[in-house]
């Protein structure tokens, strides 16, 4: 049987689920520091995430405003999951084995999990569409996915306009084909496409460039590289990173 666990939902009404998810967090301690899974409110977590692109106000937060947020939670262990673990481990405190089966219950991925750490949910920005393969539902245009067997819903939530009212550009690219005859030292040839890229910030009401690189693009990568306004590769000075 085909599992079917894509779910389009308001902002409005993903909020009433009120859903409570597991999220590992270091904790100090008087001798170092621990890592605990500790449980929290998604709608928390949201908001965290919305206050992160109203404060970066760049184009492509923007973008991610206007897309449908997905976020997978994870399948909830059953009571036959901890039935059995108490069997495995008669001695165990309950409040250890309790932990115990919730660690059990959460997203591993050897890419994400490098940027989240272990959790019950995972979410995904800017994702338009997303595809289905025999074990997982993932994104293309970035690294994100999750596995369906361990996956209890994917919602998509369309969030609010109001957020869009209270977005300001603050960072602005123009792209141009690369206007030159000639491409910068260090660039190989062989790309499928070049541009131009302008970075402009907003500053006292009015754009201001503040940075630009050519960016070549070729069949499995790309490379981009500082320039001048004359389209010259820009020297990087030594002991900068």
């Amino acid at each position: 049987m085909i599992k079917r666990i894509i779910t389009e939902i308001s902002e409005e009404d993903f909020r009433k689920l009120d859903l409570k998810v597991y999220k590992t967090e270091r904790i100090e301690t008087e001798v170092g520091h621990r890592f605990e899974l500790i449980e929290k409110n998604i709608n928390d977590i949201l908001d965290k995430e919305i206050e992160i692109c109203l404060n970066g106000g760049t184009e492509k937060d923007l973008a991610d405003l206007k897309c449908p947020v997905t976020i997978a939670i994870h399948e909830e262990p059953c009571e036959e999951d901890y039935e059995k673990a108490h069997k495995d481990f008669t001695h165990m405190a309950p409040d250890v084995l309790d932990d115990y089966v919730r660690r059990l219950f959460v997203y591993l991925d050897k890419y994400m999990n490098c940027y989240t750490g272990a959790q019950t949910f995972q979410i995904g920005w800017g994702i338009e569409h997303l595809y289905s393969t025999r074990d997982y539902y993932e994104c293309h245009d970035d690294y994100w996915r999750v596995r369906k067997a361990e996956t209890k819903v994917i919602y998509r939530v369309k969030l609010s306009n109001e957020w869009l009212k209270k977005f300001v550009l603050k960072h602005r690219d123009e792209v141009i084909e690369w206007p030159y005859d000639f491409v910068p030292e260090g660039v190989s040839g062989g790309y499928e496409k070049a541009y131009l890229i302008k970075k402009f910030d907003l500053v006292d009401g009015s754009w201001k460039e503040t940075f630009r690189y050519g960016l070549f693009k070729y069949k499995n990568s790309e490379h981009h590289i500082p320039v001048d306004e004359n389209g010259y590769a820009k020297k990087i000075p030594s002991g900068n990173c």
